[in-house]
């Protein structure tokens, strides 16, 4: 019952010294109460100590110290201090799961759980701790309480007790089953004794010592002892010394060896051969588990190892046939995988047995050959069949070669597939040969329809200017005096001939070209004087066709290292063509410029064009545009092969461009300059060679008609001539004669032109005449012969009047 003062009655006041009396009483007595607290726990037997909510450590006891094995800092350290903490199976247990942390985590006791601790020296302790929190007045957790029991010596005290009693137990159970064992050894025995008669090898035990105890009526056949003449014994004292040593270290090595050892031994049988044996020794362990005896099991292996020998032996013939055959040989067992390549498999493609065997030996074909590769080999593979196959194969050098692969099947003794064996050939010399004979077949048929078409145009470019000429000549039979149809027929005569000459002068070029025997004769010129002598050159062509010419030259002088006569035959070339390939009327542009180094000269004209597929093929012998045989100039299909040759002979390039057909073309030709002073060059065309006064000259050819128009030009300049018509008429008629000038012809009957000129040669007389020739032949090899027989010049004919006429002038200047 609670008591309630009245209202009309107050409580007592209470002075301050009686609160200071009434704190310092309580305060006395929460002192008393914490000494005796701490005494309490410092008396425990046990290791005991309190922390506070964060587990950090306020009080502990000397038995805590001892178990820690250290003295904690208090207020510093937690409940584990610098322990580690384990669980009794041995693995760590985390802090935050340790008894403490879960009493003052969940605020209850924590019972059961033990613990094992380590301490600073490495030793652990069994510990059964006894956390439980610690509560303020309100119940708030404000610390914890734990006892530590150290339970490590009788965790050990019932382990010897548990071993002790299992020790007996087992006792018990071992003298229980060697009772058993006995028994059981005893029919144990006597199954072997059964067993190892019927074993179908050799069987025996020896004792360590190596004396035998046991052998089974194979072994004492083979051995060719008898039981007793076995047992006890040695095989130092029943074997030839040979034999005695190879199984004695065989028993040595087994009883040194856990597991035993298989090796092959040599005997020699009552049959008087020597045989081989797979033997199994083993050590057989005795009561105290080391080895007490040596067992040995053996199976006649003789007709196998002589089988397996046979066959490595010829299995060694075939790799040293295979590794030094010229060719690639492979083996494949009946599943398809590769089992084998030869060393020149290897040497040829860089790959190693580990990249090759199996199906990787397709890896080395070319990607687009395997697929195929693939399925005629699986294909023959299924059918069983022989097989050929052509691919590329992937050299060392990453260079591909064709191959070729042959393979047939092999068969066992009973006729069952086992599998391919094939070589690998390689043919790429011989593809390419094939490809060189397709291309060549090609190109000759090419070149033969090319031939026929050039013959074709041959024989039209000739008849053209032969029309006239037959023509002209029966106008003048029929014009009588009339001067003026004279003068044209001579003027025409003379261009067709001229034309003639050209055409001949072109195909002579590009032999001598395409035998590498044109000499340029070269010196510094000018541009403009070589391109105003290729106009001159290609004017009339262009004034018959009424074409415009536009020509553009450099403002200031250029000057080339060149043959003038070549490059300005090179331009007039290109103006001629112009002109042949356009309709009458057109107009065509003959350009110069320097740039740098180097004058670019550029044709360009509005005429048929070039298709797009003739570009590349443009400046090949005998190519023409048109093909068609209704221009009255079309030429041979060589002057852009001249053009070309010639160019590259100066150090300059050539090129085409068009933009179609009927769309005009325009060629380019770039040359180097020569940045210097240009040298004075004496320029004989156009000048007047003056009259030759008079000059004996026999003149000697086979061909009557042309010795005699040659006679009458030379009478007409002044001169006394003589004409013959073979080389002895020459000779007799030049010893009477004694001419200053002799024109020999070279392909005569009875005796030729060089034979005539040693002969004239070897006269007194005829050492100092001019001895020229005057021949069809104009190779280089035939001015070599001529030089060789002791003629002082070569001509070519038809010779131009204004030559010959400098020809003779010089004559007259060397000889006065």
């Amino acid at each position: 019952m609670r008591l309630q003062s009245k209202p009309s009655e107050r409580p007592p006041r209470t002075s301050a010294r009686d609160w200071q009396v009434l704190c310092e009483s309580l305060q006395a007595s929460v002192e008393d109460s914490e000494c005796r607290y701490r005494q309490l726990i410092e008396g425990l037997p046990a290791a005991t100590y309190t922390c506070d909510a964060e587990g950090r450590v306020t009080l502990f006891n000397e038995a805590a110290v001892e178990l820690w094995g250290r003295t904690p800092e208090l207020g510093k350290d937690l409940w584990c201090g610098s322990w580690r903490i384990y669980r009794v199976n041995g693995t760590p247990l985390p802090l935050d799961q340790c008894p403490m942390a879960i009493a003052l985590r969940e605020g209850r006791t924590v019972t059961g759980e033990e613990i094992v601790i380590e301490r600073p020296d490495g030793t652990r302790r069994n510990v059964l701790p006894h956390p439980q929190p610690i509560r303020d007045l309100s119940g708030r957790v404000v610390g914890g309480f734990n006892m530590l029991v150290d339970i490590t010596e009788r965790k050990c005290d019932e382990a010897k007790l548990f071993a002790t009693q299992e020790d007996h137990s087992r006792r018990m159970a071992d003298a229980i089953e060697a009772a058993r064992d006995r028994k059981a050894l005893h029919e144990s025995e006597e199954r072997f004794a059964r067993f190892m008669q019927h074993f179908p090898g050799l069987a025996w035990i020896k004792d360590s010592s190596g004396r035998y105890v046991f052998a089974n009526e194979a072994a004492q056949k083979a051995f060719q002892k008898a039981a007793e003449e076995l047992y006890g014994k040695t095989d130092n004292e029943l074997f030839a010394a040979k034999t005695a040593i190879q199984f004695t270290a065989n028993d040595q090595q087994a009883l040194s060896s856990d597991a035993g050892i298989q090796t092959i031994e040599t005997l020699e049988h009552d049959d008087g051969v020597v045989h081989y044996s797979l033997v199994n020794k083993f050590p057989i362990p005795g009561v105290e588990g080391q080895a007490a005896l040596i067992g040995g099991m053996a199976i006649d292996v003789t007709d196998r190892k002589r089988a397996e020998e046979s066959l490595r032996e010829s299995e060694e013939r075939f790799r040293r046939m295979a590794d030094h055959a010229p060719v690639m040989i492979w083996v494949t067992e009946a599943d398809g995988h590769c089992s084998f390549l030869g060393k020149t498999w290897y040497d040829f493609t860089g790959r190693t047995p580990e990249e090759s065997l199996g199906f990787d030996w397709i890896e080395a074909m070319h990607p687009n050959d395997r697929a195929a590769a693939r399925e005629t080999f699986l294909a023959a593979n299924e059918r069983q069949e022989e097989f050929r196959h052509e691919y590329r194969l992937l050299s060392k050098d990453g260079s591909y070669h064709w191959m070729i692969d042959a393979a047939a099947p092999r068969l066992g003794d009973d006729g069952t597939f086992l599998g391919y064996i094939g070589s690998v050939i390689d043919i790429s010399n011989r593809k390419k040969m094939e490809e060189v004979l397709r291309e060549s077949q090609a190109a000759l048929l090419e070149a033969d329809r090319r031939k026929d078409e050039f013959l074709a145009l041959l024989a039209h470019e000739l008849r053209n200017p032969l029309a006239p000429i037959r023509t002209g000549l029966e106008l003048l039979r029929l014009a009588g005096d009339d001067r003026s149809v004279i003068e044209e027929v001579r003027l025409t005569m003379d261009r067709q001939s001229q034309q003639m000459v050209r055409l001949i002068d072109d195909l002579l070029d590009v032999s001598r070209i395409t035998r590498g025997t044109v000499e340029l004769r070269t010196g510094r010129v000018e541009l403009a004087w070589i391109m105003e002598s290729a106009v001159e050159t290609a004017r009339p062509v262009i004034e018959e066709m009424g074409h415009k010419m536009t020509v553009r030259l450099p403002n200031r002088p250029v000057v080339l290292e060149a043959d003038p006569t070549r490059l300005a035959q090179v331009i007039s070339n290109l103006l001629n063509n112009a002109a042949k390939y356009m309709k009458r009327g057109g107009s065509i542009d003959l350009n110069a410029e320097q740039h740098g180094g180097s004058v670019v000269i550029s044709v360009k004209d509005r005429g048929i064009g070039i298709p797009a597929e003739m570009i590349d093929r443009i400046f090949d012998m005998f190519i023409q545009v048109d093909g068609s045989l209704d221009r009255s100039h079309g030429g041979l299909g060589i002057g852009l092969t001249l053009v070309k040759r010639l160019v590259e002979m100066h150090g300059g390039t050539v090129e085409a461009r068009s933009d179609g057909p009927d769309r005009g073309s325009e060629f380019i030709v770039r040359l180097p300059v020569v940045l210097g002073l240009l040298k004075e060059t004496n320029n004989l065309d156009g000048q007047k060679i003056a009259a030759t006064s008079k000059r004996r000259i026999l003149v000697v050819d086979d061909n009557e008609n042309a010795a005699q128009m040659l006679g009458m030009l030379l009478k007409a300049l002044g001169n006394d001539v003589r004409m013959v018509f073979d080389g002895l008429s020459a000779i007799k008629l030049a010893a009477e004669f004694r001419p200053d000038v002799v024109l020999l012809d070279i392909g005569m009957p009875q005796i030729d032109g060089y034979e005539t000129a040693r002969l004239i040669r070897q006269e007194p007389w005829g050492s100092t005449l001019v001895l020229a020739a005057l021949t069809g032949w104009g190779q280089e090899d035939d001015k070599r012969r001529t030089r060789e027989a002791g003629f002082d010049h070569h001509f070519v004919k038809p010779v131009e009047p204004a030559v010959l006429q400098k020809f003779l002038a010089d004559c007259k200047a060397a000889t006065s």
